[in-house]
């Protein structure tokens, strides 16, 4: 297939990715004057040219028309997939040369009213709720009375805030258009970014900042010596957060609007009328992984399970695996039987996926290990079932592991060693750092796998000290613990002690304890620097 711009046409390649399109269009100032009832049936566009020109789009059914009114020409308008994102073509008759009042306004929005959790919080034993006010007199917890009422409240307030990060709208004035590029300047989003710029603990929400910016090439129509021809590409980077991991309400609304309609209050569109469209496309999560307790990830810190109630929002990607999540969920820490007055609910956290080519169409999957190759995943879905939310089992990255073919094929990872922070903090030695190293036996055929290896401590600055080296060919992983044995010396004294634990290679090949020894040398600091000294 030819290609012939940097938005190019898009091909199933296999891919499926649902899109639901309500499409809402006025011929006046207010999105309400006229609503199309008829479904948008947006095609996925192959061979496209970005260059402003509206030839290609001519053999198609217009979309909508926005009728010449008030001084605005009429305009016919087009809507299209790309792999890249979505594009607007508009043919503006009448409008050889633009004035400043033709400002064309264009709304992406996503689902009819974000959701979000309820009101509450959570500690390392749950979470706590509040379905309205009221509870707080009937509440459990510690917390209740006025303090209560207000965070309540404010917590109502806070979700109002951030509802219009759910929308993007873009003001076209088509009189910006370049005469030499036919690039027309695009004024920044002018919904979700000031509602984000002004909003109070912005920085527990960057989750939700817009990003991404469209761009729009505008070219006369040549030989009609009298109109415009307009292309928006609108990113998928640029697209408010949808429900994961569907675009299943995606709504866009085209329309003339007044040059200062900045402040247009588009959050209640709810006498729209939804028009879906199902197209034969649909992210799915690497290696079939599910989205129920999906891990919120922080760095340097074990992951959380995200809440029962959290809800799961994306930014439309172009390829065919969902990375990136956005959680709405309450916040969570160790001791927390009260939210503070500072506390959101919810937050906008992140979690991630990935992906790492290993050979012969396989492909490992993060966060919680797994093998996929062309036909799917292969690995049982159960095999994690152990292990704590301190460490789940199979928890990796991708970007540092490291992975070892096997004569027979078969794979040997290594995650590790490494030390992290417990989540919560809470417990015994709860803020003392976690120490670790794991080996996993991935089996290629079956997708099964083995941990090999599954080596944790606890690491206790200025009492216990933790190290672990791992030999050149992996076949043996020796630990070192220290034990204080005089607090008062200066340096205080110490006394080290190592196991050995050694690769059996068998069908599958495991580690096995092959040696310890008490009173020796002290090792190199492999990653006390680190835990010692967290950044």
């Amino acid at each position: 297939m030819p290609i012939r711009s940097a938005a190019r046409a898009g091909t199933a390649c296999g891919r499926q990715f649902a899109v639901a399109l309500v499409a809402l269009v006025a011929t006046s100032g207010s999105i309400y004057a006229q609503v199309d009832t008829s479904a948008v049936a947006v095609p996925r566009v192959e061979d496209f040219t970005y260059d402003g020109r509206v030839s290609e789009w001519r053999a198609r059914r217009v979309d909508h028309v926005l009728e010449a009114t008030e001084g605005r020409p009429q305009a016919l308008i087009w809507i299209g997939q790309v792999d890249d994102g979505l594009v607007v073509a508009a043919e503006i008759r009448g409008a050889a040369t633009p004035s400043e009042s033709d400002v064309l306004s264009v709304l992406l929005a996503g689902s009819e009213d974000p959701q979000f959790p309820a009101i509450g919080w959570g500690h390392q034993f749950g979470f706590e709720v509040l379905a309205d006010s009221t509870a707080c007199s009937e509440s459990a917890s510690d917390f209740e009375g006025d303090p209560c009422v207000a965070w309540f409240a404010e917590q109502r307030a806070h979700r109002d805030r951030i509802r219009p990060l759910f929308q993007r709208r873009w003001q076209l004035q088509l009189d910006n258009a370049s005469r030499d590029s036919g690039a027309l300047r695009v004024p920044p989003e002018i919904r979700a970014t000031p509602a984000f710029a002004g909003l109070p603990g912005a920085d527990r929400m960057a989750a939700l900042s817009p990003r991404g910016q469209p761009g729009v090439l505008v070219r006369p129509i040549l030989g009609t010596g009298n109109g415009l021809g307009l292309e928006m590409l609108i990113p998928w980077s640029a697209f408010p957060p949808v429900r994961a991991p569907d675009l299943e309400a995606v709504r866009i609304a085209v329309e003339w609007a007044p040059v200062d309609a900045t402040t247009d209050d588009v959050a209640d569109l709810g006498g729209a009328v939804l028009r879906p469209l199902t197209l034969p496309l649909r992210h799915t999560t690497p290696c079939a992984a599910g989205l129920a307790g999906v891990l919120i990830q922080r760095a340097g810190s074990a992951p959380r399970r995200a809440s029962a109630d959290a809800v799961l929002y994306m930014i439309p990607e172009p390829s065919a695996h969902l990375r990136n999540l956005i959680i709405m969920d309450n916040h969570a820490s160790g001791y927390q039987y009260a939210p503070d007055p500072e506390t959101l609910s919810p937050q906008a956290f992140e979690a991630s996926f990935q992906v790492r080519d290993v050979g012969a169409g396989r492909r490992l999957c993060a966060p919680i290990l797994a093998l996929e190759d062309e036909a799917g995943r292969l690995s049982p879905e159960d095999w994690t079932h152990t292990g704590d939310d301190e460490q789940p089992t199979g928890f990796v990255d991708l970007e540092t592991v490291e992975v070892r073919e096997l004569p027979d094929g078969n794979l040997l990872v290594l995650s590790g060693p490494r030390a992290w922070a417990s989540y919560y903090g809470s417990g015994q030695c709860g803020a003392c750092p976690r120490v670790g190293v794991e080996v996993f036996h991935v089996n290629t055929t079956t997708g099964e796998i083995h941990p090999a290896l599954r080596y944790l401590n606890l690491a206790e600055p200025g009492v216990r000290d933790v190290e672990i080296e791992v030999s050149a060919d992996w076949t043996e992983v020796r630990t070192y613990t220290s034990a204080v044995t005089d607090f008062e010396a200066d340096p205080i004294v110490a006394r080290w002690s190592s196991e050995r634990y050694c690769l059996i290679e068998n069908e599958t090949p495991t580690y096995e304890k092959c040696g310890e020894a008490a009173d020796v040398p002290e090792p190199p600091p492999f990653l006390r620097p680190g835990y010692r000294s967290p950044p």
